[in-house]
Order: structure tokens, then C-alpha cells, then sequence
């Protein structure tokens, strides 16, 4: 009894460091943030305020404003990536020569700091002396404000965005497509399919389970988005950049609203999740569900 008691606890003791890592540093501060969530703080100390804090986020226009400009950069990042890497991972599953080097320049851009990264657009969208203007006026065009547009600002930095992510989605994607065997395309030739048909009916369903970790990654980065903002435009100009992470910290270290900061991370939370679900439902695959 004793020999068994430890065979079946073993597992169980391995797994205990890890989960305490995981309490202390996710699932405490993820309650507290929501506890936090119903809290009015200030100078004398903090009380209790129910619903206040959240009855103030639905009537907060820059709220609405920082949640519309988000969906606007996750509508233009998400496809725009997911596509393009699916491109990429295909070209680069290839027998082609040079392979190694152009899986490696493709996920470069991922291992440099985004404050770098941020500074070097910023830099090809100026308006005097910028990479792109600079074409666009050996080509007879005038010059555009891309960072200082309201109209331009978010798919700008969508463009920098997919530029810097496609290499990581990219590896992701072709470890899904190594691993599918060539048996099935070597099956599907002999049956006399075509290029467009072998990818139709074998890559894209043995490829759902990564499309979706693709998709829900991307998306969720897409939301938590701060890096690229802060340094790019900071924002705006005027509100026209402004995304919810960018908000959130705002409102929780300059107006030192911790509570109503933590009512947003709260919202922002439960649009992650659901928008989660959905992409499940849409993926759904037994594969996945397995």
C-alpha cells in the first residue's frame, strides 16, 4: 500500500514546483487584479466600491476608443501574419538551396528588442528624411505623414507588426508541416491530384491544430500590443494609436487608478477569452479537442 501510495504521488511531486510557480505568479495576481477590480484607491488608503468602477468603464469614451483602435490593429496583424507565415513556412518547406539562411533572416527580426525595432520605423516612416518618402519622391509623389495620419497611423504600425512576427508564426507553422508524413501526397499523386487539391484536402486540415495556435497566439498579442505604440507614436497622434495596454498603464502609474486600471485588464481579459472560444468553435477539430 505504502509502494503504491508513492508510485501514484511521484507525478504529483514533480508537478508541485511548477504549480507553486504558477499560483504565486499567475493565479494570485489574476485573482487579486480581479478583487482590485472592485476597489477605489488613493492617498488615505482604498475601499470597497462594488460595480462603480466598471459602471464608469462603459460610460469612459476614451475606453471605447482604446478598445476600437485595438480591434482595427488585431483585424489588420491577425490574417495579415497568419497568412503570409503560412506562405513563408511553405516556401521554406521546400528543397531549396539556401534553406537554413532564409529560415534564419525570416525569424531575425523576431530576436531584436522592439524598442530597437520601433526606432528603426519610426525612422523609414519619417517625413523629411524617411526610407519610404525618400522613394516615393525619386518616384514624383509628395511625401506621407504615415505615423502622423490618424487614417495611416494604425496600419503603419500593423506593417512593422507582421514584419517583426511573421519568423515566429512562420517556425511554428512549418514544424506543423514537417510533421506531416509524405505518404499522404505521395498517396494523393498516384490518385492523380494536383498541387492546389494535395494542399486543400491534406496540409490545411493536418495543418487546423497550428493555424489555430497561430491564430489565438497572434490574437492575443495583438491585444496585449504596447511595445510598438509607446515607441512608435506614443499613442497618437492625438488618440488615433492608442491601444488598451497603453490605456491601462496610463491610467494605473499617471493617475495612480489602480482599481479602474484593473477593471480594464479585467474587460480586456474576458474579450481574450471569448474571442478565444470562438476561434475554437471555428477550428474545431478532433484533433484539437483530443
Amino acid at each position: 500500500m505504502r509502494e503504491r501510495f508513492w508510485r501514484k504521488s511521484i507525478p504529483y511531486l514533480f508537478l508541485l514546483p511548477q504549480l507553486i510557480l504558477v499560483g504565486a505568479f499567475a493565479l494570485y495576481p489574476f485573482i487579486y487584479n480581479i478583487i482590485l477590480s472592485f476597489q477605489k484607491f488613493s492617498l488615505t488608503g482604498s475601499k470597497f466600491v462594488g460595480l462603480q468602477n466598471y459602471r464608469e468603464l462603459f460610460q469612459d469614451r476614451i475606453f471605447w476608443t482604446t478598445l476600437k483602435n485595438t480591434l482595427h490593429y488585431t483585424l489588420g496583424t491577425v490574417p495579415l501574419t497568419t497568412l503570409l507565415a503560412l506562405l513563408a513556412a511553405i516556401g521554406l518547406n521546400q528543397k531549396i538551396r539556401g534553406r537554413a539562411i532564409y529560415r534564419t533572416a525570416y525569424l531575425f527580426p523576431n530576436l531584436i528588442s522592439w524598442v530597437v525595432i520601433g526606432l528603426i520605423w519610426q525612422w523609414m516612416y519619417s517625413v523629411d528624411y524617411g526610407f519610404f518618402n525618400q522613394i516615393l519622391r525619386r518616384l514624383g509623389f509628395s511625401e506621407v505623414k504615415w505615423l502622423l495620419n490618424p487614417k495611416l497611423t494604425i496600419p503603419s504600425i500593423v506593417v512593422a507588426s507582421v514584419w517583426h512576427d511573421l519568423g515566429y508564426y512562420m517556425v511554428i507553422l512549418l514544424a506543423g508541416l514537417q510533421s506531416i508524413s509524405e505518404s499522404y501526397y505521395e498517396a494523393a499523386s498516384i490518385d492523380g491530384a494536383n498541387t492546389w487539391q494535395k494542399f486543400k484536402s491534406i496540409t490545411l486540415p493536418l495543418l487546423r491544430p497550428m493555424l489555430f495556435i497561430v491564430f489565438v497566439l497572434s490574437m492575443i498579442n495583438s491585444f496585449k500590443v504596447f511595445d510598438q505604440i509607446y515607441v512608435m507614436t506614443n499613442g497618437g497622434p492625438g488618440r488615433a494609436s492608442l491601444m488598451i495596454v497603453n490605456y491601462i498603464i496610463s491610467v494605473a502609474l499617471e493617475e495612480m487608478k489602480l482599481g479602474y486600471a484593473s477593471t480594464i485588464s479585467v474587460i480586456l481579459f474576458i474579450v481574450i477569452f471569448v474571442l478565444t472560444i470562438i476561434q475554437k468553435m471555428i477550428f474545431k477539430d478532433k484533433e484539437l479537442e483530443g
